[in-house]
């Protein structure tokens, strides 16, 4: 099955510094900022990797070599991210220790089409106006506890058996407990924004979270769902 290009590396990268390091924490954050027309806006995206674990350990794991984590030219990110749906904007790198980050912005050309996008592929999008003052958004993540680590449920099940033998169960659940996806989408200002249970957030703004534990138990696919109405 094939997995989302970006989240598909955290997830390994996640896996190899339990196996590896034992340190540090890997998080990926996506935030979707839609225009006043729902049909563009803005996608911004952020990666952070322990910096230890990038230096000393991501060569041996992949025989890559570091860069190959973090591309060094804006023309390399584009050929992994341009497409019909999104361009690719602006980059940035940065350290922080002991972390290091990578920022995406890129321009939603189509919101249709973000589900044929390359980068994030494996996703369902649907955004659609249900009247003249309401919007609908629904996206679908198909990483469950059977593919997260591998192409296979045999696969991924090998991949936790290892790490769990390695590290004992419960210490294991502990540590992936700090690794988390984080997504967002927001609407412009007036408006104003709930989830299918009525709960309401700042800022026109829905953030959905789960740690690689959750996703790990998860059986179903992730899906996320959020209305926006135009104030009066």
């Amino acid at each position: 099955m094939k997995t989302n290009r970006v989240t598909r590396q955290l997830l390994i990268w996640a896996m190899c510094v339990m196996t590896a390091a034992l340190c540090g924490c890997v998080d990926y954050e996506e935030r979707i900022e839609l225009n006043a027309d729902g049909k563009t806006g803005t996608l911004k995206m952020h990666l952070a990797v322990d910096e230890r674990f990038v230096a000393v350990n991501w060569p041996k794991v992949t025989g890559n070599k570091i860069e190959s984590v973090f591309p060094t030219t804006l023309e390399d990110l584009k050929k992994e991210v341009d497409c019909a749906a999104v361009e690719l904007m602006d980059a940035r790198a940065s350290a922080s220790t002991p972390m290091r980050h990578l920022y995406l912005v890129c321009n939603i050309k189509d919101v249709s089409k973000l589900s044929e996008c390359p980068a994030l592929a494996n996703r369902n999008f649907v955004l659609r106006q249900d009247d003249a003052r309401t919007w609908t958004f629904q996206q679908q993540m198909d990483i469950t506890g059977k593919n997260m680590l591998g192409t296979t449920p045999e696969e991924t099940a090998k991949a936790i058996a290892k790490m769990e033998s390695a590290f004992g169960r419960e210490k294991l659940r502990g540590i992936l407990g700090n690794y988390r996806l984080k997504m967002s989408i927001s609407m412009p200002a007036g408006y104003s924004a709930k989830t299918a249970v009525g709960t309401i957030y700042k800022n026109s703004t829905v953030t959905w979270e789960k740690t690689i534990v959750q996703l790990m138990d998860s059986k179903e696919p992730w899906k996320m769902e959020a209305h926006f109405g135009k104030e009066k």
